[in-house]
Order: structure tokens, then sequence, then C-alpha cells
């Protein structure tokens, strides 16, 4: 696979994945969303506790247990009764003093702590200092008359402020809820456009990437395919102005080339030099040749030579055996008896004549040996030079 598909592949796999992300984080926020279904849940839960427990901001079961203390003389009931309403008076003062600090200023907060706030703290105040007292002293007229005279009246101005302000709280609920959710889609609006607007992104620098890696690849590639298919044009080279790998490969490349260009030219020069010295001995094994043809004939002609000296020296042994055969008929002619001896003596010069001229042959044979030595040392020195010739050509 090319880089360039590889670089687009990453591409889309990152697309995808974005895709994948942001439809997971579009079902989270849907899901968890002001008025998703989980916050409807959590909303539910809290809504079945607030049905079930009454809230201690709300006095109603201080009210309640009031009513039931007024009409009660049983002096073990009215302690658990005013001991409930004590632990009743402590959680009030607690949630009171928890809103007056998380509440901000505003309708809300007047409407519970200026207004719900005062009405249920005077209501706890007369039932501390009026009604138990009256009850503990089984006084029952005087603690009816402080229930229905003195707490109902302050009961009822205190649930008309807790309905405003839970009217108040509901308004201003569904007004934040209304601003969440359309915060929340904004906010998912803007995420989908930050990611598109990334994948679009990441795909054009993709596409510079991809183009910024190929293009010296493919610079380098044609290159190659030049020097192996083309006219192997060992003088180009590629840019190498680049700070990056790119440019580090066009560097390595032309250093390359710069090499191969370098050692072909010095083998092109060695083989020139070895041309020239090839036709240099061309030219002396020619010489060594037409020396060796003259010395060839030189030997032939000693050769004939030798032959005549060989034929001269057989014709003189010839001419002495001759010389000895007549000498010896001589000897016999000789015991033969005195009639011979002129003959004998006349044999005997011819002897003597044929002797001389053997003197002369043998003469004439003994300048043909010096001759022959002579010859034979020149043989020697040409095979001399013959075999200087022969070790010249072989190196």
């Amino acid at each position: 696979m090319r880089i360039r598909n590889k670089l687009f592949l990453l591409v889309g796999v990152f697309g995808v994945t974005m895709g994948l992300l942001l439809y997971s984080s579009g079902l989270v926020l849907d899901q968890s969303k002001v008025g998703g279904p989980l916050y409807g849940s959590i909303v539910l839960n809290k809504d079945l506790v607030a049905d079930i427990l009454p809230p201690p901001l709300f006095i109603i079961e201080g009210y309640l247990t009031a009513h039931e203390l007024e009409d009660t003389s049983d002096q073990k009931k009215i302690e658990e009764l005013v001991t409930h309403l004590e632990t009743l008076a402590t959680q009030f003062e607690q949630r009171r003093a928890h809103w007056a600090q998380e509440l901000p200023a505003g309708t809300l907060s007047d409407s519970l702590l200026n207004r719900a706030v005062p009405k249920a703290q005077e209501f706890f105040r007369i039932v501390r200092a009026e009604l138990i007292p009256a009850v503990r002293a089984g006084e029952t007229a005087a603690g009816v008359e402080i229930f229905e005279q003195r707490l109902t009246p302050l009961f009822q101005e205190h649930l008309a402020f807790i309905n405003e302000t839970v009217e108040l709280a509901n308004a201003e609920s569904v007004k934040t809820e209304s601003e969440v959710t359309a915060q929340v889609r904004s906010n998912v609006l803007l995420l989908y456009q930050l990611a598109a607007g990334l994948v679009v992104a990441t795909f054009v620098i993709g596409l510079l990437i991809s183009r910024s890696v190929t293009k010296p690849i493919n610079e380098v590639v044609a290159a190659m395919q030049g020097i192996a298919q083309g006219e192997a044009d060992l003088t180009r080279r590629l840019p190498e102005g680049r700070r990056d790998e790119a440019g580090e490969l066009a560097k390595w490349f032309n250093t390359f080339v710069q090499r191969m260009h370098d050692t072909i030219l010095r083998v092109s020069r060695s083989t020139e030099q070895v041309a020239s010295a090839s036709t240099q001995i061309a030219s002396a094994s020619e010489q060594s040749a037409c020396g060796l043809r003259s010395q060839s004939e030189q030997t032939a002609s000693m050769s004939g030579a030798v032959e005549e000296m060989s034929v001269a020296t057989s014709d003189i042994a010839r001419q002495s055996a001759e010389a000895s055969r007549i000498a010896a008929e001589a000897g016999n002619a000789a015991r033969d008896g005195a009639e011979k001896v002129i003959r004998t003596v006349e044999g005997i010069q011819a002897v003597a004549a044929l002797i001389g001229e053997t003197a002369q042959t043998v003469a004439l044979l003994g300048g043909r040996s010096q001759q022959i030595g002579r010859i034979i040392e020149v043989i020697n020195d040409i095979a001399d030079q013959t075999n200087l010739l022969a070790l010249n050509a072989a190196i």
C-alpha cells in the first residue's frame, strides 16, 4: 500500500473514530441532559422522598405536633412531644442556615428567608415560651387558645409564603432547565461543528502531509528509474533545501549518485589505460613474432650448414677408410715380393697424395668446426633473447 493511501486511511479511521465519539457523546448528553431520562429519574426520586418525608423548612409536622401537644394531658406523652418539637426546631434551624448560605440573593431567597422563615421562627418561639409551659401546667384551655389564636395564624401565613416560595422555585427551575437545555443544545451543536471542522482540518493536513512526503519520494523514484531504465544520467541531482527526512533522503541520494559517478569515471579512466597498455603489448608481441620468424630462418640456415658439414665429415671418413684399405693392400703387396715394390712405391705416393688431400680436407673441416662453434654461440644468444622476449610477452 502506498504511503498516500496509508495517510488517507489514517485520516479516514480518525474521522470514523471522531464520528463514533460524537455519536456516543450525543447519546450520553441526551440521556443525562436536563429533562432527559437520567435527570428525570433523579427528580422522580427526590420528589418521592419529598412526598414521603416532611421538609424541615416547612413546619407542617411541627404544627401537627403542637396540635397533638395541646390536646393531651399525659405527662409522658407531653415530654415525648416536646422532645420531638425541639428536634424539629433544630432541624429547621440547620436547613435555614444552609439555605441562607447557598441561595443567591433574589426573589426566591427573599420569599423564603425573609418571609416564610420568620413566621416559622416565631411559631417555635411561642411553642417554647407559651404552649409547652401551659400544657405542662395542665392548663388545657390556655393551651388550646394559644394553639388556635397564636400558632394557627402563624402557620397559615408561613404556609402562604411557603407556597409562594414553591411557585417561585418551580418557575426558577423551569427557567433554569430551559436555559440549560438551550446551552446544552448550543454546546452540542458547537461540539459537532468543532468535530466537523477538526475532521476537515485533519483531512486537509493529511493531504498536505501526504503531498509533502510523497513528492520528494516520487522525485527519488523518478531519478532512480531514470538511472536504471533511461540514459543513466549520473549528473542529475535532487534539491536539498528541505529541513526534514525528505531533505535528508535527497542529500544522501545525491551523495550516492556522486560516488557512483566518481567510481564509474575512475573505472573509465582505468579502462582507457588498460586499452593503451594492451595496444603496446600487442605491438611488442608483433615485434617478438617478427624476431622469432627471423630466428627461425637463421636456425634453418644453420641447420643446412650443419647438414653440409655432416656430409663433408662423412666424405672424410669414407676417404680415411679408403686410405686404410689402400695401406693394407700396400702391405700385402710388399709381402708379395719385390716386384711389387715399384707398384707399392707408386701406391704409397698415391696414398701420400691422397693423405695430403685428406690433410687439406681436415684443415677445412677444422675451419668449418670453428664456424659451427660461432653459430652455436649465436644460437645460444638467440635462445636467450627468445626466452627474454617470451618472459616480456608473458608479463
